[in-house]
């Protein structure tokens, strides 16, 4: 799997877990739409680094685990 994909699948993962949906994490992140969030997790489109930070933030997890370089959750709180 490549990043692209890991990052699409821990992205929706971690969303619904939290139950979120696309609208509400796009506010979190203060997106104006949820069109990016679904062109993330479609794989459409790679997150830049600062919004990586932005999502694992949100979601309380770190980038490593987003990008798929753990298996730890790890994160903020």
């Amino acid at each position: 799997m490549n990043v692209r994909e890991t990052v699409a699948k821990r992205l929706r993962q971690r969303r619904l877990e939290l139950g979120l949906t696309q609208t509400r994490l796009a506010e979190k992140i203060y997106f104006a739409t949820s069109a990016p969030i679904s062109a993330y997790e479609r794989q459409a489109a790679e997150p830049r680094l600062d919004t990586l930070c932005l999502l694992s933030k949100a979601l309380h997890c770190s980038v490593d685990w987003l990008m798929g370089l753990t298996n730890s959750k790890g994160g903020i709180r």
